[in-house]
């Protein structure tokens, strides 16, 4: 088990899932609807906003310490981060159409053509990070390197957000994959900064898959 390359996997995990819905939720949207339009810029705005961080975490933490080991690695990751960019910013001028004057039917045309467009385009991008960024990356670090490396990552996420975001994290992942997270933060994160998370995770999940989570690892009973 690498945490680096698992952690990078269950992040992107998540957020493939919520482009989907997304994706489905800008089709099914009527243009006329004041109301659903006001859901889905909140929905596409919960979605920016995590995406947006984990993008920063990327290029301002890990990736200059790819840079370091293997220069030239990320060069192409970054401008898909542009390509990201360009589609969100399109998404959000069809919303501003939507919520304002304008063509209303060519604008929820281009929010939902430039939402499929994201959601492909990011679902690749993270596919080869899992593939060909973070894997070789790990290979290249030592075990107390990498060990700092997860550390600092959750370290940058302050706490409003684990609040916020971990549930809706916890949602997409397998019993399994919460274990493993778990014990990648156990042996590699603060005392204090597991504990926040495991508290939040724990205390987010329905009771079966809890109970599933702590028979894998009975220990996190107690951080509930």
């Amino acid at each position: 088990m690498r945490p680096i390359v698992d952690s990078y996997h269950h992040i992107h995990t998540a957020i493939s899932g919520e482009l989907l819905k997304l994706e489905a939720h800008a089709k099914s949207l009527d243009p006329n609807n004041a109301e659903a339009v006001g859901g889905f810029a909140g929905h596409f705005g919960m979605l920016s906003a995590i995406q947006e961080a984990h993008s920063h975490e990327e290029e301002e933490g890990v990736w200059p310490e790819i840079e370091k080991r293997l220069p030239g690695l990320t060069s192409t990751f970054l401008f898909d981060h542009e390509g990201e960019r360009k589609f969100m910013a399109e998404i959000k001028s069809a919303l501003e159409t939507l919520q304002g004057g304008g063509d209303k039917g060519d604008a929820a045309d281009r929010l939902y053509r430039n939402t499929v467009a994201l959601a492909s385009h990011l679902i690749h991008h993270m596919a080869k990070e899992n593939e060909l960024l973070y894997p070789p990356f790990a290979d290249k670090l030592s075990e107390q390197e990498e060990s700092q490396i997860v550390s600092d990552a959750y370290e940058g996420l302050p706490d409003e957000l684990v609040v916020q975001a971990m549930p809706w994290w916890a949602s997409y992942q397998s019993a399994q994959d919460i274990a493993d997270e778990a014990r990648t933060l156990l042996e590699h994160a603060r005392p204090e900064k597991a504990k926040l998370v495991l508290g939040v995770v724990l205390g987010s999940l329905p009771p079966e898959k809890r109970a599933d989570v702590e028979k894998l690892k009975p220990e996190l009973a107690e951080y509930r």
